[in-house]
């Protein structure tokens, strides 16, 4: 086994093979995970201290929620590659209920990976300012008389950039 390959305790005693890294255990703890950080690029990962085993001898291996569940209770940050669909469909969920950013603080990740799951889905969503038909031509005939959007804006108190769609929207240059 080469030194690339392996998984210390510690103690320099190889305690298996993963990928490309070498593992050395941090620290035991007591739900029977050990977390351990590779010697080269310091990332963690978790491995199991024993295996159950089925009726019929066959091991059974963690699954990647158990997994996924103990790092995050050891503060240690899951990529979204690694998140099922129930989890994500739980991340959308609260978000729902508690907001975009409130979501990212109680599942200990970035709110820009929470607003792309949630797109639209939070009770704080910012559905821009609706202004009724007649302003949007009244300003946009304006716009088109003195033909300066920025001015134009600054009188009406809107954005440029709304003065410029409505203009290209409600008035037909030849």
């Amino acid at each position: 086994m080469s030194p690339k390959c392996s998984i210390s305790d510690g103690n320099n005693r190889l305690v298996g093979s993963m990928c490309s890294h070498y593992y050395v255990i941090d620290r035991q703890v007591v739900e029977g995970w050990s977390l351990a950080r590779c010697k080269w690029c310091m990332c963690r990962d978790a491995f199991r201290s024993y295996f159950d085993v089925d009726s019929h001898g066959q091991t059974i291996r963690p699954t990647l929620a158990e997994k996924r569940a103990f790092l995050r209770s050891q503060g240690v940050t899951v990529t979204q590659k690694q998140w099922s669909k129930e989890e994500r469909l739980q991340v959308v969920l609260s978000v729902s209920r508690i907001g975009v950013n409130a979501t990212a603080r109680k599942f200990n990740m970035p709110p820009s990976t929470v607003c792309l799951w949630a797109k639209g889905k939070s009770p704080n969503f910012f559905k821009g300012t609706q202004y009724p038909l007649s302003f949007k031509k009244e300003v946009a005939s304006y716009a088109h008389s003195i033909d300066n959007n920025k001015r134009t804006a600054r009188t009406f108190n809107v954005s440029r950039g709304a003065v410029q769609a409505w203009r290209k929207k409600y008035c037909i240059t030849i």
